[in-house]
């Protein structure tokens, strides 16, 4: 297992893939399904790229293992791999001029590795300021939430939100009840043993044995869990649906109903000069006769977006201190939701850690049951 120790060398960092190797691989061989074992070999595709100074190669390597240990039935690699995986991030962002993703990425890491130290002569001189001083950062009590805040530090009105209790849907037996808000919490083996009831009166049983359990009060004639699920339930019904998905079905509503609201949330505009492809399609090469010869040139695409037009919405929500559940691997999470058009709306960014820290929550939240 990689270990981080209260001060250390990152010069394992260059020789990551033998690091993988030896103490990564034989556990996915020997335990994991057969896609675990791609993640070394992403990795040694990026280490390679980043030592050849192929960063459009390395960062394409990165995605790949993202990818990766974003799939179900990775969290043991994932635990694992984070902390190079974030590293690796940052020095390539770094190195293709977006210092803003570099602090990003260093900020995960030293979620993962708080007092990981680095070698001087190893990076460049910048890139070693940058890593320094976002370890101080990351030492610091959460800062103040930004002035573009949301509501006092939670979702607008969700903290005067009451519970509507004759809106909590009745235990029907209706099979489509597992494919509505309750799924954020079933595990696997509950949906296929729900989806083989015989008729209603058997899911009727089902469902409230699956509340009860989930009480964590017996003794008192409310299930206080179950009230303050379906009190999330209702506020992402009423902030979050579009015209296509209920509102606690989307990605932001999935994320309330398992982990709650953010300590804050904060907005900003996604701008076409943020967008390579946009930049991309605003300009068109055509080639021109001159006294020389022919020319290529690049003029404006009459057709084509304008960079710095607006193009959608990048919606933050931050989670920190006691907002972040007891027993997850993370101290602060930090999920991205995108409205973008011909992209979606409220689309969640899936990072690797984010993902890991909802699979983590939800099995926290049915800890009762087991």
């Amino acid at each position: 297992m990689i270990r981080h120790p209260a001060r250390h060398r990152l010069d394992w960092l260059p020789a990551a893939t033998l690091v993988l190797a030896t103490t990564l691989a034989p556990a996915l061989r020997a335990e994991g399904p057969p896609d675990e074992g791609s993640v070394v070999g992403s990795f040694a595709e990026t280490k390679m790229a980043y030592a050849a100074r192929n960063w459009d190669a390395a960062e394409s390597a990165l995605r790949r293992m993202a990818e990766l240990l974003s799939a179900p039935g990775m969290d043991s690699a994932r635990t694992r791999a984070l902390p190079a995986y974030y590293f690796y991030s940052a020095a390539v962002a770094f190195q293709k001029k977006d210092e803003e993703r570099c602090r990003e990425q260093l900020l995960r890491y030293f979620s993962t590795s708080p007092a990981s130290d680095i070698d001087p002569g190893a990076y460049p001189k910048r890139f070693v300021r940058i890593f320094e001083a976002t370890r101080e950062k990351a030492a610091e009590a959460a800062p103040p939430a930004p002035a573009d805040e949301i509501a006092g530090g939670v979702l607008p009105g969700f903290a005067t939100r009451d519970l509507d209790a004759m809106a909590i849907p009745a235990n029907t037996g209706d099979p489509a009840w597992a494919d509505g808000p309750a799924s954020a919490l079933l595990t696997d083996s509950e949906r296929r043993a729900f989806a083989a009831l015989p008729d209603d009166d058997a899911r009727r049983s089902f469902v409230s044995h699956f509340w009860a359990g989930l009480d964590p009060a017996v003794e008192t004639a409310d299930n206080e869990f179950q009230q303050e699920f379906y009190r999330r339930v209702q506020y992402a019904e009423a902030t979050f649906s579009t015209e296509t998905t209920r509102g606690s079905l989307t990605d932001r509503g999935r994320v309330l109903l398992t982990l709650g609201p953010p300590s804050y949330a904060a907005r900003a505009p996604i701008r076409s000069s943020n967008d390579q492809m946009t930049v991309m399609r605003s300009t068109e090469t055509i080639v021109v006769t001159t006294a020389t010869g022919p020319r290529t040139i690049q003029v404006v695409n009459p057709k084509g977006a304008v960079p710095g037009g607006v193009e959608g919405e990048m919606e933050v929500w931050y989670y920190r201190g006691d907002r972040v559940p007891r027993g997850i691997t993370f101290r602060e999470l930090r999920f991205e939701f995108v409205t973008q058009r011909a992209y979606g709306q409220g689309v969640m960014q899936k990072e690797p850690r984010e993902l890991l820290a909802l699979r983590q929550a939800m099995a926290l939240l049915r800890r009762a049951t087991d």
